[in-house]
């Protein structure tokens, strides 16, 4: 019955597009690996949360506007069993877009990468964020029964959802890269919060509308409880947890030899190009710098330094730079000189742009510009002899004793 008198019945059509449109508009690079993929499903909730906790405000005040208290304390039901009903209809609407997103990148990278299946706190941590939101949203529209107040809802939600962000506090991840997990005990306070904010929503407006002789009863008790549980949950998030965590290594994914390349199993697609990547650069190095025997990704190898060390998933030009720098330079003297520092950037530069392998300079960033794409420009057009004299002229002056 609720969930056929709610408005936001209404707004489930454009809030799946909306939901849709941000997972396959805002990147790509989740298809194909399954801890992006979950990850990448739950973020389009940072657009649809506060329309629903807005919804869940107007709802919520409908008893209000339409001056109908007194109907509603004559009910056989208590008044936190219907606002429970209200808040319940709101929460399961909004589960309609996570689910029909879940399950449509499900479908595409289940097409691209075979087996594997959605990584579930991912998931589960959109379920309680929906649920903060909604409960926020109906405490708001009971205790607020202005017309305005949808409307402050959903700005101060999203407004906070988006403070909250790389805080000790976040509710949400923008990425899932394989070699970071959500901390089970950071989900768990998320849901200990979900659930104390439930019972806030149900109860407050409830004890607020009772006389003084019934207030210390059975209500009282169960909002001091949920604010224990609120408290404790934000104390365990302060003193530390955050909310994601690195992952236990896991036996790795290989190809190549001379260097081999490791990476995450779950970043298996990006193997082949990783090779091929890493094997250009071997050859155009070899013989006057170092090569790594084997090139891993983050996280595999625990407590090893920078060099051989790569990561993936982020573009050409990410990988092509870290692995620029997880081929050792040697003994390379840091000097506060303009002209090394020029220097060494160049030869990252020309590593980098020796990886992709297309002849052209790879810029840092976009935009990046300036001498040292023009003098790796040069050194490009240069034939293979001249560029490995090139390197040997660079590395010779890097390893000059400072001030000579």
């Amino acid at each position: 019955m609720e969930l056929r008198r709610s408005p936001l019945r209404w707004w489930l059509p454009p809030l799946i597009a909306v939901y849709l449109l941000f997972l396959f508009g805002r990147s790509r690079g989740w298809v194909g690996v399954w801890p992006q993929t979950s990850a990448a499903a739950q973020v389009p909730m940072i657009l649809l949360t506060p329309a629903l906790a807005a919804g869940a405000a107007w709802s919520a005040s409908r008893t209000a506007r339409n001056r109908a208290e007194e109907q509603l304390s004559a009910l056989p039901r208590p008044g936190w069993a219907v606002d429970g009903v209200h808040l319940l209809a709101i929460v399961l609407l909004g589960l309609v877009p996570l689910a029909v997103g879940a399950a449509s990148a499900f479908a595409v990278t289940y097409a691209e990468s075979g087996a594997g299946w959605i990584w579930p706190e991912y998931l589960v941590l959109a379920v309680a964020v929906l649920v903060i939101s909604v409960s926020m949203g109906q405490l708001a529209g009971r205790l607020l029964p202005w017309r305005i107040t949808p409307v402050l809802v959903g700005v101060v939600n999203y407004l906070g959802l988006a403070a909250l962000d790389n805080t000790a506090l976040e509710l949400f991840v923008l990425s899932g890269p394989p070699s970071e997990e959500v901390s089970w005990r950071a989900l768990a306070a998320r849901l200990a919060v979900a659930a104390a904010l439930v019972t806030v929503a149900l109860v407050a407006p409830e004890l607020l509308r009772a006389t003084p002789s019934v207030r210390v009863d059975w209500s009282v008790t169960a909002l001091g409880a949920a604010v224990v549980v609120l408290v404790s949950a934000l104390a365990v998030q302060l003193n530390g947890e955050r909310l994601m965590r690195e992952r236990t290594p896991v036996v790795a994914t290989c190809a190549g030899s001379e260097p081999e390349v490791c990476l995450w199993p779950e970043n298996q697609k990006y193997l082949a190009e990783a090779v091929s990547m890493t094997q250009r650069l071997a050859a155009a190095v070899r013989g006057l710098s170092e090569v790594p025997t084997t090139v891993y990704e983050e996280g595999l190898r625990p407590g090893q330094n920078r060099a051989g060390l790569v990561t993936v998933g982020s573009g050409d030009s990410a990988f092509a730079y870290s692995l620029a720098g997880a081929f050792p330079l040697g003994e390379v003297q840091q000097c506060p000189d303009d002209e090394r520092n020029q220097a060494f950037e160049t030869l990252l530069v020309w590593r980098a742009s020796r990886a992709v392998g297309n002849g052209r300079p790879l810029p840092m960033s976009p935009g990046h510009s300036g001498p040292v794409l023009d003098d790796v420009q040069r050194v490009l057009r240069m034939d293979e002899d001249g560029q490995r004299r090139w390197l040997t002229e660079s590395m010779s002056m890097l390893r000059r004793p400072c001030g000579t």
